[in-house]
């Protein structure tokens, strides 16, 4: 068994943002609060996921998030928006077929995939960009580091924009601190929590190492999260 273990991590990782979504979407659901979701995710005929703060290597195997149609058996379409600054190859969805491993989707669900290099405020801003013509249902900021002094310029015009669209915002993070320092300065900027910093039972199970991480050497994917939505 113990040799199987690196296998699983890997499965893990792979399929840690799409498994903490529709955790999280289920959650959400349960509160049976439509000033949250407007209906049950179990319900849905249609699920819109921003992904901010994307790389290519995370375009690379969009299909993982196929399983998304089967979890949810009402949804007829599914559409992805991967968004960020990092994502020098926007079109790199030519070959849809392939990407998406379509014999996997649900008979009667359409899904389509789109990219977008640059800032999320500054993307959307734009006359007809296809970000802004669905709400999303959630938006998903994998380990954004929006507390880091680094980042917070950057973070802020979109976290504030999100915040008036008043749409679900997941923030994750490489271990509980990193949450609740994201948290801290969101609730600071006027956001209202819907879940508190908390540990992801859908985490990657791959230990990275960083010797450059102020709270350990090793780190793991989606480790933890909180959830936001609108301004109190």
């Amino acid at each position: 068994m113990f040799n199987l273990a690196p296998v699983t991590a890997f499965i893990a990782d792979a399929h840690s943002n799409m498994l903490t979504l529709q955790h999280i979407l289920g959650d959400l659901s349960e509160r049976n609060d439509r000033n949250i979701l407007p209906e049950d995710v179990k319900n849905m005929s249609r699920l819109v996921i921003h992904i901010l703060g994307g790389t290519d290597a995370e375009t690379s195997r969009p299909g993982r998030y196929v399983e998304m149609t089967r979890f949810n058996p009402n949804l007829t379409e599914m559409e992805i928006h991967f968004v960020g600054p990092e994502l020098v190859d926007a079109n790199s969805f030519e070959n849809i077929d392939e990407a998406l491993r379509m014999e996997k989707i649900r008979s009667g669900c359409q899904v389509k995939l789109y990219a977008h290099c640059g800032l999320y405020h500054e993307i959307i801003a734009q006359t007809g960009s296809e970000l802004s013509h669905l709400p999303p249902t959630v938006v998903l900021c994998p380990h954004p580091g929006v507390h880091d002094a680094q980042y917070i310029d950057m973070w802020r015009p979109t976290i504030e924009y999100l915040m008036e669209q008043n749409v679900p915002l997941v923030l994750t993070g490489c271990n509980i601190r990193e949450s609740q320092d994201d948290s801290a300065l969101l609730r600071r900027w006027g956001a209202t929590m819907l879940m508190e910093p908390r540990c992801n039972p859908f985490r990657g199970l791959w230990p990275t190492l960083d010797p450059g991480r102020e709270f350990g050497d090793y780190y793991y994917a989606n480790a933890s999260f909180c959830v936001f939505k609108g301004k109190e």
